[in-house]
């Protein structure tokens, strides 16, 4: 029998590594753009800058290595379907 769960892993890890390439291109492009701006604007650019490249890259750390799933780490198994059944 094919558990459901593969399948919901497989999109959510697709959609999280979208969020984090998504958020971390925004706010490099936003601190970009600050950057360009009034001078008085200049330390917002640079906080977005260094946001976009540590947030976007940590979001697809985190997806890739199924941190704070309960599925990876074990907890929460008897509360699965078995296979054999």
């Amino acid at each position: 029998m094919v558990n459901r769960m593969d399948n919901y892993g497989v999109g959510m890890r697709s959609i999280g590594i979208a969020c984090g390439l998504a958020a971390s291109l925004l706010c490099i492009v936003a601190g970009i753009s600050l950057l360009c701006g009034a001078e008085l604007s200049t330390g917002l650019g640079l906080y977005f800058i260094g946001k976009g490249l540590f947030v976007g890259p940590m979001l697809i750390i985190t997806v890739l290595m199924k941190i704070g799933c309960d599925r990876f780490s074990g907890k929460g198994k008897e509360e699965l379907p078995d296979e054999k059944a």
